[in-house]
């Protein structure tokens, strides 16, 4: 009884397979992706937000005279 039990908790387990390695790098990717996606997601709506002062700012200061 001793010598089953330690065996079992001694018992390496198998090897991933290249599936199992394709979806854990696949999971990666796809959380790094969609932060991406949010990233640049809030800087445009960041830009369009800002568009209409920049446009002020050059129509104003930034013309020749």
């Amino acid at each position: 009884m001793t010598d089953t039990r330690a065996r079992v908790f001694t018992e390496k387990a198998p090897a991933p397979t290249p599936l199992v390695h394709a979806g854990r790098a696949l999971q990666k990717w796809t959380l790094i992706a969609v932060a991406a996606a949010l990233f640049f997601a809030f800087m445009a709506a960041v830009l369009v937000k800002l568009a209409p002062y920049v446009s002020d700012y050059a129509a104003t200061y930034l013309t020749p005279r």
